[in-house]
């Protein structure tokens, strides 16, 4: 195809070229836009007609693409990539020589423009080749998308180039304001047109966008979410688990004293910035000290806090009671009798003042709850009476005498012989009725008084064989029933 430049009238030959300058005056003559003529290849025309600062002059940009490429979302795209300095980023990537650097430049073109992965990345390999980063774009979808322009070149929007839409992370964030050590927590995200997620490689669940874990020290996590042409991979997700502050030790020298003595209070802690000694709710300057020394003057509480290391968790607190504590003492401690007999019994009573604990001795029994105790003691015993609290212990002794009883061993009575006495007969006439049974039972008073004798005091000291009495008694008791 022949031009005659307007300024010197010389004729031109394109030679395939969209735009070349004039050699008789070096102006620049455009060629009429060639239908098979591809973008990028006229886009490296303007350059070598320009150079690469025409892509920092976009009304001319704009221009000079009207008057070449019929395609409207050709143009459209080709200003996209410029305004976002596309050249520019792709001067310094050629630099280092990247294939990553480009591959993620084109990926970053695409996801923030939804453009269909084949066109942005044709529409950046055409950039590389305007500015000479690359010799010729070699892609399989070459003709494609040629033919998609050519098709579409009446139309004004991108719909064409976004079958599918590019995956996109809005929100990649935890549920919480800090993440605790080994304590489950909330990994959430926003994200549009995507099928699968993965969050450091592991495939999660997408219905609720969370994935709860826990952390035991310092972990990064990436989401990656894609759908069948496109990925998204969101920036790391840094989280460093803060510890809550521990008290490990806090521990007084005695917590229970005297009046006027001293108490050392001592403390450990753990993942903490400070700590804060408070006394009866006074605050005690302890100079970043792990210790302090004072004495009370009366029972007090003291409060050790200890703060987070970033000032998001609550602080902990402990406390530490000390008590002012009198000394023990024995009221009195006595027994009811100090001497007596073997088999007897003893009353022991006591009082004791400022006393936690009350021990006899030598029962090693505990008698804290009570005032008195009876005991029977079978030898002369030293009972002591032991009262003591948390500052002292006291004592005091009270003996007592036991007197033993004789003892009879072989005791043994000589055996006693046998009395019998020999009752004369009574006769009793019992049909006489003038002489009752009672009338002669009179005469044998005597021999009541016998038998009562004989079968009591005697019985215990004499054996007594009365032959004949029983049978005399029951013929007398016959017949008084009878008469």
């Amino acid at each position: 195809m022949t031009v005659e430049c307007s300024y010197c009238s010389i004729s031109l030959h394109s030679n395939n070229q969209a735009i070349t300058r004039c050699s008789g005056c070096n102006g620049i003559v455009v060629f009429p836009p060639s239908s098979d003529k591809l973008p990028h290849e006229t886009l490296k025309d303007i350059v070598e007609a320009f150079d690469s600062t025409i892509f920092s002059e976009t009304p001319r940009l704009e221009g000079i693409l009207m008057d070449l490429i019929r395609n409207k979302l050709i143009r459209k795209m080709i200003l996209l990539a410029t305004k976002e300095n596309v050249h520019h980023k792709l001067n310094n990537v050629a630099k280092s020589n990247s294939k990553v650097k480009i591959e993620t430049l084109k990926y970053f073109f695409a996801t923030e423009n939804f453009l269909f992965k084949e066109v942005a990345d044709y529409i950046i390999d055409s950039f590389s080749y305007s500015l000479g980063h690359i010799d010729s774009i070699e892609n399989s979808d070459l003709t494609e998308i040629n033919d998609w322009f050519i098709d579409n070149s009446t139309q004004d929007n991108f719909s064409i180039y976004q079958k599918v839409k590019p995956a996109k992370i809005i929100d990649f964030s935890i549920n919480v304001p800090f993440v605790e050590e080994n304590q489950p927590f909330l990994i959430q995200w926003e994200a549009i047109n995507y099928s699968r997620a993965y969050i450091n490689g592991e495939e999660v669940p997408i219905s609720n966008n969370e994935y709860e874990t826990k952390i035991s020290g310092y972990q990064k996590f990436q989401l990656i979410v894609e759908n069948e042409h496109y990925k998204a991979i969101s920036k790391p997700l840094e989280i460093q688990p803060v510890r809550t502050p521990q008290i490990l030790e806090f521990n007084a020298s005695e917590t229970h004293i005297r009046k006027d003595e001293e108490v050392l209070l001592t403390w450990k802690t753990k993942d903490s910035k400070r700590s804060t000694l408070f006394i009866n709710n006074k605050e005690i300057n302890t100079q970043q000290k792990n210790e302090h020394r004072f004495i009370p003057r009366s029972s007090v509480i003291c409060e050790l806090t200890v703060y987070a290391l970033n000032d998001l968790q609550p602080p902990v607190s402990k406390t530490c009671n000390i008590f002012i504590v009198d000394r023990v003492r024995i009221i009195h401690f006595r027994s009811n009798k100090n001497r007596i007999l073997e088999s007897d019994k003893i009353l022991l009573s006591w009082s004791a003042a400022n006393a936690t604990k009350i021990v006899l001795l030598p029962l090693q029994e505990d008698v804290s709850g009570l005032s008195q105790i009876e005991l029977s003691p079978t030898k002369t015993t030293t009972y002591t009476l032991e009262v003591s609290n948390e500052v002292s212990r006291e004592r005091q002794d009270c003996p007592v005498i036991i007197h033993s009883l004789p003892k009879l061993d072989n005791i043994s009575f000589p055996t006693m012989p046998s009395l019998v006495i020999a009752l004369p007969e009574i006769n009793l006439n019992t049909t006489h009725k003038n002489n009752s049974i009672v009338r002669q039972l009179k005469n044998a008073r005597w021999y009541n008084k016998l038998f009562s004798l004989s079968y009591g005091s005697l019985i215990s000291v004499l054996r007594v064989e009365l032959k004949g009495i029983n049978k005399k008694t029951s013929q007398i008791f016959n017949r008084s029933k009878n008469e």
